[in-house]
């Protein structure tokens, strides 16, 4: 199986899992998928046993009795009696046994879909889970980056302290701001971990006993052809004004009409009508309701079928028994049975009742869940319109911020500035760079959870 390589290769070379092997592994062996799997596969053998009822039904039933004197009606003459039966029933009109078989292959549907929707689910929860992973290494890198800075800092005041151009609570402050940093590196790593874990247990592992190595960093926008062409686009319209002008709001709401357009949000809320897991659910729940409606109504026709009878008791109105096993008397008989309930008061009447009443409901909540998967969509497009707009501005933010820094070491080197500005600039440094870290996965997570929503996850 193609997953058994990916794996075997995965832990051959302890390089980072590509977001492909993830989700091959995941959808290989997560216990929910796998629990779906086989809940498909037992109403595929429900719907088999279905249309088996069609077949011929073969039974053999043979007795044997020690009485206590002859049976004298009988005309034994020994105090036994033995009989052998072969019976054989073949249904030929039975509207139970046919609408039963519609049924079955909807529940096969059914749980199809619900097969889906915990693909859907899972794919988008390894889509998140990795890039999570991925930033909390970059953040991890950045922590680093602000003690580096930091003791930078220290060392500069300790030298200036040495030779009288600062006080010993300057090298106190500055050695406090490590400290205080220090503790933010170790709870980023925790959540490292954590999310480390999350993904292990996604992927269908005990995290105990996981065999993969997350060190994955890459968190690339622009692998999506979908999201890089919008983010292409928005950047053209960014670069053309100053996002420190007061109409800055103004100028992020025109970037936000032009790329995503009405036309967009009508596309995805119709491609959920057609692909969205739990909304093909609600409609097999309908054609369920429908199905069993027809049920009910079949209840009114009779069953027929054919009876074949070979052995001691040929027909219900004949039977002759034997004294020992093997002086059996067998005969055969061929016959037909209706069986046609013609008054039950009004039972059938009232199941008829109920059944269009409970397809009556199942429509109005295939109608509320269509409601909720287009309000879904749409939150998640506003939500993709917000990461975008804040992905650009973190961007820009990030670069006016490295120049910034630069400009506080040189102040510094020279005395010019004081600890505190120095502090200030590589606090404002540190934001950025996780702004953007953080703009960059908000936009994959909300494209991926855009996919989700629409049910597209579960196609890729």
């Amino acid at each position: 199986m193609k997953w058994i390589l990916l794996l075997a290769s995965a832990m051959c070379s302890l390089e980072a899992l590509s977001l492909q092997e993830a989700e091959a592994i995941a959808l290989s062996t997560n216990p929910q998928v796998r629990a779906s799997e086989e809940l498909v596969e037992m109403a595929r053998q429900g719907r088999l046993d279905a249309i088996s009822k069609w077949l011929p039904q073969l039974s053999l039933t043979s007795q044997g009795f020690k009485t206590q004197k002859p049976i004298a009606f009988l005309l034994l003459k020994k105090p036994s009696a033995f009989l052998t039966e072969l019976s054989m029933t073949q249904t030929l009109f039975s509207t139970q046994l046919y609408y039963q078989v519609g049924i079955s292959a909807l529940m096969v549907e059914q749980f199809k879909r619900l097969l889906e929707a915990a693909k859907n689910d899972v794919l988008y929860q390894t889509r998140t889970l990795y890039f999570q992973v991925a930033l909390d290494h970059k953040k991890l890198k950045t922590a680093q980056e602000h003690i580096d800075l930091l003791d930078y800092l220290a060392d500069r005041m300790e030298g200036k302290f040495n030779i009288g151009e600062a006080t010993a609570y300057q090298v106190n402050q500055a050695r406090v701001a490590v400290a205080n940093v220090t503790d933010a590196y170790y709870q980023t790593l925790k959540m490292l971990r954590s999310h480390e874990d999350e993904l292990s247990k996604v992927l269908g592992y005990d995290p105990e006993t996981s065999p993969f190595t997350f060190n994955q960093e890459d968190i690339d926008i622009f692998q999506i052809p979908e999201l890089a062409e919008k983010v292409k686009a928005a950047e053209v319209i960014f670069q053309e004004e100053n996002i420190l002008k007061k109409a800055f709001v103004s100028m992020e709401s025109k970037i936000m009409d032009k790329v995503f357009t009405q036309a967009e949000f009508a596309k995805w809320s119709l491609y959920a009508d057609s692909h969205r897991p739990d909304v093909l659910l609600s409609e097999t729940h309908v054609k369920l309701a429908n199905e069993t409606i027809r049920l009910k109504r079949g209840e009114y026709w009779p069953t027929v079928s054919i009876l074949g009878n070979y052995g001691g008791a040929p027909t219900p109105y004949f039977f002759q028994p034997s004294t020992q096993f093997n002086n059996q008397v067998f005969e055969w008989a061929v016959g037909f049975s209706v069986s046609w309930n013609l008054f039950d008061g009004t039972g059938r009447s009232r199941r008829i009742q109920k059944a269009r009443a409970e397809a009556r409901a199942a429509k109005f909540t295939a109608k509320k869940v269509s409601q909720a998967a287009h309000t879904d969509v749409r939150e998640q497009l506003y939500s993709m319109q917000k990461a975008l707009a804040q992905y650009l501005t973190s961007k820009a933010n990030y670069k006016l911020a490295e120049q910034t820094l630069e400009q506080a070491k040189s102040q510094l080197e020279i005395g010019f500035t004081t600890i505190y500005d120095y502090l200030i600039s590589v606090d404002g440094l540190i934001r950025a760079k996780t702004a953007q870290d953080e703009g960059r996965f908000d936009l994959l997570s909300s494209y991926y959870a855009l996919l989700h929503a629409s049910g597209k996850e579960k196609e890729k």
